[in-house]
Order: C-alpha cells, then structure tokens, then sequence
C-alpha cells in the first residue's frame, strides 16, 4: 500500500481481439489480436514520487512497446499544491514518438482539484495547453 509503505509494485496482462479506431471512427472492421504484458511500480519518499510503467507485446501483428513515468513534488503540505512531470515514449513497429507533459495541480478543498498541464506530442509537432477541474463528491 503506497500510502503506508512508500511503495507498490503490480503486473498486468491483457489479451483480446478489439477493434482498431480512432475516436469515434473505425479504422478497421475486422478486430485485431492483441496480447501485452506490463509492470508497474510507485515508490514515495519525503515530498517526492515516482510513479512508472512498461508495457510490451503484439498489436495487429506489430510489436508495441510503452514506457511511462511520473516524477511529482508537494510543494505544499499534505500535497494540495504539486508539481508533475511525465516523459512517456511508445513504439508501434518501426515507427517510434514520445510525449513530455508538465503539470500543476491544487487541491481546493478535499472535494475539488484544479490542474494545468502543458504536454507536447513529438510524433505530432502537437503543443497544447490544458486546464482541468476534478470533482470528487463524497459518497455516503
């Protein structure tokens, strides 16, 4: 449990045939196999955290290959003010991109949480800029 021990680790597996789109548009009508495999860990220590995953496997006969990371620091206590940054590369193929984001977010009240992001897209020559509001209401 990262919030007791400082750290976790985990694996996932997944496997099926889904179909290839991309937003609301088909790219393909037949489905596709798919088989990956990944890790992940999150470690915690003093105002920092590290959080990483790695992912590999086939998609529609391609070799894939994901790595994420997420480097954060509190800037203020019990971590309503924090800093974010999140270099992730990814390959399909032959074809190789990654994606670098840095973030700020504030925890208003224990209910809502405003992040600002900037996140630039190698494989796109893509800037954008991006606002969020979280709203977490209590459940009983």
């Amino acid at each position: 449990v990262l919030a007791q021990d400082n750290y976790a680790v985990g694996a996932t597996a997944a496997y099926g045939e889904p179909l290839d789109t991309m937003g609301y548009h088909f790219m393909s009508k037949e489905p596709h196999e798919m088989i990956l495999g990944g890790i992940d860990a999150a470690y915690a220590w003093d105002y920092f955290d590290l959080k990483a995953e790695a992912f590999a496997g086939k998609r529609m006969d391609e070799t894939v290959v994901a790595l994420f990371a997420r480097f954060g620091a509190n800037l203020m206590e019990e971590g309503r003010l924090k800093l974010e940054v999140q270099p992730v590369y990814f390959r399909t193929g032959n074809e190789n991109n990654y994606e670098i984001a840095a973030a700020l977010s504030f925890l208003v009240t224990g209910d809502i949480t405003l992040r600002g992001m900037y996140r630039y897209d190698h494989g796109e020559e893509d800037h954008r800029a991006v606002f969020q509001f979280y709203y977490y209401p209590r459940i009983l």
